[in-house]
C-alpha cells in the first residue's frame, strides 16, 4: 500500500496538513464495528482460531515444526495465501482507472517477467527467494499501510511519522520471528537440508544464532520506548494519535508475540497469512464493490452486490486450489511465481496514503 490509484476511482482518505485545524471526521474505513473486527481484530481472531485446532508447543519442543499442525490448517492458509494474490487483478486490470493509468506497466512487466522465468532455470532460481522476502516485506507494509490510513482519517499530515511507524511494523512482525529462529536448533536444519555440504553453514548459522537473541528482544524494546517517546513529543506538538492505528498494532504485535512463545514458526507464519489475506480480501472488497457490481452489471439487482463478492472471491479461491495442484507442474512453476511477484508490485504503487489515495 504505498504508491498510487486515481483519487476518484476509490474512497479518498486524505489527510489534513493541519492536524489542528482538521474537521472531526470518522475514525474508521468502513464502519466503526467491522474496523474492530475484520481490521484491528484480525491477528488475534487469526491467533484464537489456530488456538482452537492446533496443539501448542510442547516444553523443550521444536520451534520451527511441530508435526502438530492440522494438515488441513495448512491447506486452508495456502488457499487464503494463494486466493488474495489472485484479487490483486480486482485492483489493477478490472478498475478502468487504475488499468488507464498504468496500463503499459500492468502488461508489459508480467509478459518479460514470465517469459524469463520461463526460459531461464538461473532466473527462476534467483528470483524464487527474493519472491519469499517480498512477500514478508508486503505483508509489513499492508499492516503499515493501515496504520497510516487510520491516521490520516486523524487529519494528520501523511508524511509526519512515516519512518517511526515503518520501524515499529518490522518491529513487531519481522523482529519475533528473528527471535524465534534463534531457538532453532541445529539440528533441526538435518531434515531440512539433508547432509548436503554447500549447507553446512546453516547448521554454523543456527549453532551462533543464540547469540543475537537478547541483542534482538532489547533492541526491539528499546525501538518500543522510543517510538511512544516520539509520538508523545509529536502529540505535544498538536499531531493528533489514532488509537485505531496504536490498536492495529498492538493487536498485530501480541499476535506475532503469542504464537510464536506457544507455538512454531509455521503455526505463526499460518496465522500471520490468515489474517494478512482477510484484511486484503476486506479492503479491495470495499474499495472495489461498486466497481465490480458495476462491471458485471449487477449493480441494479437486489442482491447483486451479494453474489459479485460470490462470484470474485470464488474464482479467486478457485484458482488458489488450482496453483496448488499444480505447482509441481514444471511449465507452471513460473507462471505461479509470476502472479505472486505481480501482486506484490502492483500493490506497491496501486495504494496510496501521501498521495490522498486509498
Amino acid at each position: 500500500m504505498t504508491t498510487a490509484a486515481s483519487a476518484s476511482s476509490v474512497p479518498n482518505f486524505s489527510a489534513s496538513t493541519d492536524a489542528t485545524s482538521a474537521p472531526a471526521r470518522p475514525w474508521y474505513i468502513v464502519g466503526a464495528l467491522f474496523d474492530r473486527l475484520v481490521f484491528i481484530g484480525s491477528p488475534l481472531l487469526a491467533f484464537a482460531f489456530v488456538a482452537l485446532v492446533a496443539s501448542p508447543r510442547a516444553p523443550g519442543g521444536s520451534i520451527a515444526y511441530t508435526g502438530a499442525t492440522p494438515p488441513w490448517l495448512i491447506l486452508m492458509a495456502a488457499l487464503f495465501t494463494f486466493g488474495h494474490v489472485n484479487l490483486t487483478v480486482v485492483r489493477s486490470h478490472i478498475n478502468p482507472t487504475v488499468y488507464r493509468r498504468y496500463r503499459r506497466r500492468m502488461m508489459l512487466a508480467p509478459a518479460l517477467l514470465l517469459l524469463a522465468l520461463a526460459l531461464s532455470s538461473e532466473v527462476l532460481f534467483v528470483i524464487a527467494p527474493i519472491a519469499v522476502l517480498w512477500d514478508e516485506w508486503h505483508s509489513v507494509m499492508q499492516t503499515f499501510g493501515f496504520g497510516r490510513i487510520y491516521d490520516s482519517k486523524r487529519g494528520n499530515d501523511p508524511h509526519v511519522g512515516r519512518r517511526l511507524d515503518m520501524g515499529m511494523c518490522f518491529t513487531f512482525e519481522w523482529l519475533p520471528y528473528l527471535v524465534a529462529l534463534t531457538f532453532v536448533r541445529p539440528a533441526e536444519f538435518i531434515p531440512a537440508t539433508g547432509f548436503d555440504p554447500s549447507l553446512a553453514w546453516l547448521h554454523v548459522v543456527a549453532d551462533k544464532a543464540a547469540f543475537l537473541r537478547w541483542p534482538l528482544i532489547i533492541g526491539g524494546l528499546a525501538y518500543a520506548v522510543f517510538y511512544v517517546v516520539s509520538y508523545l513529543r509529536l502529540g505535544a506538538r498538536g499531531y493528533r494519535i489514532a488509537p485505531a492505528k496504536l490498536a492495529l498494532y498492538t493487536t498485530t504485535g501480541a499476535a506475532n508475540i503469542l504464537a510464536l512463545s506457544y507455538y512454531s514458526i509455521l503455526d505463526g507464519a499460518i496465522i500471520g497469512n490468515l489474517y494478512h489475506a482477510s484484511m486484503y480480501v476486506a479492503l479491495v472488497w470495499f474499495s472495489e464493490r461498486k466497481n465490480l457490481t458495476t462491471s458485471f452489471s449487477l449493480d441494479r439487482w437486489r442482491f447483486g452486490a451479494l453474489a459479485t463478492f460470490v462470484v470474485v472471491v470464488g474464482s479467486a479461491g478457485a484458482l488458489a486450489w488450482l496453483r496448488l495442484e499444480t505447482m509441481q507442474i514444471s511449465w507452471l512453476i513460473a507462471f505461479w511465481l509470476m502472479t505472486s511477484l505481480a501482486h506484490f508490485w502492483f500493490d506497491s504503487f496501486i495504494w496510496s496514503v501521501r498521495r490522498q489515495e486509498v
